[in-house]
This record gives structure tokens, C-alpha cells and sequence, in this order.
């Protein structure tokens, strides 16, 4: 028997070859459409960042740093805190924070954010606020740091 003429192997793999190539092209095209067709809601994420970040500023080790003791009001929190809260794609400020511990408070950004504390968290056209209490030391006693932190950004993440 003589094989040395038969073509017939190599039409028969690219067949194959086709149909694996249209299977992984399918893959990703649905790939791509999963993620990209739903709007993705960070505020939550931007929210615990940011609470992190403050409460990390004016809490060391369990008790209220002399940093809380600079803070005037909301331009020292940016400052003293190293936070960036300015941002190019929007002409309003888009952040409200308030920090009470004890007997001083601070707020800084649009407190008008505020009155959407209590909504629902599912709407994605208001605000995200949310709430945190600890309790700090200071001077010896415990007191309680109540912190809200509230975000727009409708625009931006919750289309």
C-alpha cells in the first residue's frame, strides 16, 4: 500500500482548526460584552477607601493623634491628611465628610449630601453616604468618632 499521495490529513485538521478558532472567538467577544455592559458603582469602594484614610489620619494606635487637635475645619482635613478630593471632571465638589469626635466636629464638601444618608443603597442617582462609628481614646476616656463620608459621582460611576 502506497500513502504517499493522500492530502487528505491536512484538510481534515483544518476543520478542526476552524471550529476551535471560532469557539475561542465567540469566548471572547462574549467576554468583552459581559464586562462592558453593565455600568460598574465604585462608590462604595471609593467610600471605605476614603473613611480608611481618614480615620488612619486622626486615629494612631487607638487614640485621637494631635493631628485631630491641627484640624480647623475641612481645608486642614485635606491638607494634614494627605488627601486629593479636587477632581478636573467635575466643577461642584463631589464629597461631603463630618467627623465629631467628642465635643468638636468638622464638616467638609456639600452637606447637602447628607440628607441622603438614609435612602436606599440600591438608587444609583444619589449619593452613596455611609456611616462609621468607633470609639477613640481621648485624653484617657473613650470617645465615640462618628464619621460620614458621602460621594456623588452619578455621573461617573452609576450610569
Amino acid at each position: 500500500m502506497n500513502f504517499l499521495n493522500k492530502k487528505g490529513g491536512e484538510q481534515v485538521m483544518s476543520i478542526y482548526w476552524f471550529v476551535i478558532f471560532g469557539i475561542i472567538t465567540i469566548a471572547v467577544v462574549s467576554g468583552v460584552y459581559v464586562f462592558s455592559s453593565k455600568p460598574i458603582d465604585i462608590r462604595a469602594a471609593e467610600t471605605n477607601v476614603l473613611e480608611d484614610k481618614i480615620i488612619t489620619c486622626i486615629v494612631n494606635n487607638g487614640e485621637v493623634s494631635e493631628k485631630w487637635k491641627e484640624i480647623n475645619g475641612g481645608n486642614d482635613l485635606e491638607k494634614i491628611c494627605l488627601l486629593n478630593l479636587g477632581d478636573l471632571n467635575y466643577k461642584e465638589m463631589q464629597y461631603y465628610i463630618e467627623i465629631e469626635i467628642g465635643d468638636k466636629s468638622i464638616s467638609y464638601g456639600d452637606s447637602s449630601f447628607k440628607a441622603f444618608c438614609g435612602a436606599k443603597k440600591s438608587r444609583n442617582n444619589i449619593p452613596y453616604c455611609r456611616e462609621k462609628k468607633i470609639m477613640v481614646l481621648e485624653n484617657d476616656k473613650f470617645v465615640l468618632l462618628n464619621l460620614i463620608v458621602s460621594i456623588r459621582k452619578v455621573e461617573q460611576n452609576a450610569v
